[in-house]
């Protein structure tokens, strides 16, 4: 970091600059192609890595809560976003989806109004399983791996106490395409490297992995609706097994 005077003696001129490493080469390029099993096996233990280096941190400064989270893409939260002049592609693309969504899967649409409507129906039962300290935005445009096998996490928007499998679960709704093993294998290696670790999983883990399906759905319901039917079928049938096993009949109204 470098702080320059200007020449005016109240030094009311001085501009700050940061000056940081480039990184760029290192980064996941663009794409959809399948990044190589030893990274992503490597994203998902350092995820695993920084959520029990914070095990049990709570947010005392006012940084995301897990209320935004569920409604970052609510249809009412980006309403005045689309009446801008200079409207995101990614708001309208929501907007849309959300409409495609209702067609495509109508309960995904149905469980996403309910948690946009009461968030507390997933936060308030998420609370009552272990917090970690979130990145919040695992997707492989911000991540990379360095020489030495560290993983590279860029674009720290999103930070804030909650489940580790909210970053998991957003992990697996954006990078799709990229993984070069299933879901379900996914899931099981990060929690495995969880317990590597020394967390102990058994207590919490459904309920917690559970409530996050429900909750990314919630976020992400609309890109789903507009990406293919596979995909799309994927987490309609992991929300309605969520919502069986849980006896969460309010959020499938």
């Amino acid at each position: 970091m470098q702080v320059d005077d200007a020449d005016d003696d109240d030094g009311e001129g001085a501009v700050l600059s940061m000056l940081m490493r480039d990184v760029g080469a290192f980064l996941v390029p663009e794409g959809d192609t399948v990044v190589p099993l030893a990274q992503h096996a490597g994203f998902l233990e350092h995820m695993a890595a920084l959520s029990v280096r914070f095990w049990g941190w709570q947010d005392s400064i006012g940084l995301t809560p897990m209320q935004h989270r569920v409604r970052f893409f609510a249809p009412d939260n980006i309403a005045a976003e689309l009446r801008r002049s200079d409207v995101s592609a990614t708001v309208v693309a929501a907007e849309r989806g959300w409409r495609d969504l209702a067609k495509r899967s109508p309960l995904l649409s149905s469980t996403a109004r309910a948690v946009h409507d009461q968030p507390g129906l997933v936060t308030e039962p998420l609370a009552a399983t272990p917090a970690t300290f979130l990145h919040g935005d695992w997707k492989m445009g911000n991540i990379g791996t360095h020489r030495d096998g560290r993983t590279i996490l860029l674009d720290w928007a999103y930070p804030g106490a909650g489940p580790a499998c909210w970053d998991l679960c957003w992990y697996l709704a954006l990078n799709r395409a990229r993984l070069p093993e299933t879901k379900e294998v996914s899931t099981a290696r990060f929690r495995a490297a969880l317990e590597a670790l020394g967390i102990e999983t058994g207590p919490w883990w459904d309920a917690q992995l559970d409530l996050c399906t429900i909750a990314i759905m919630a976020e992400f319901g609309w890109e789903k609706a507009l990406g293919d039917e596979e995909e799309l079928r994927w987490w309609e049938r992991a929300v309605e097994q969520t919502l069986h096993r849980q006896g969460r009949a309010e959020l499938a109204r």
